[in-house]
């Protein structure tokens, strides 16, 4: 499945609950590329992430892996001295 990081930023920014997150692909123990949503959320419960899953599932087709942090840890990566503006996806794939 081909997915675009504006799909996934569209699908974010349609969700009240969240408020703040970056995107990061990695390589799992297979070769395959791996997404992760870090996201820091308001209000944290069972409803949500079922609501933010549902999201995804609807939008995109697939539910990504969730993780939640705390907005000042979600920050501390997309304002990362290496760069003049924030980042909000993140490529740690290896390539062979």
């Amino acid at each position: 499945t081909t997915l675009y990081p504006d799909a996934i930023r569209q699908t974010l920014q349609g969700l009240s609950n969240v408020d703040d997150y970056y995107i990061e692909v990695t390589t799992d123990n297979f070769g395959m590329d791996d997404l992760i949503i870090h996201m820091a959320i308001k209000s944290m419960s069972i409803e949500v992430e079922k609501i933010i899953a549902d999201s995804f599932r609807s939008h995109l087709r697939i539910v990504p892996k969730l993780t939640f942090n705390t907005k000042s840890e979600i920050q501390a990566v997309k304002n990362n001295l290496k760069s003049r503006k924030p980042i909000d996806f993140v490529d740690n794939r290896i390539t062979i």
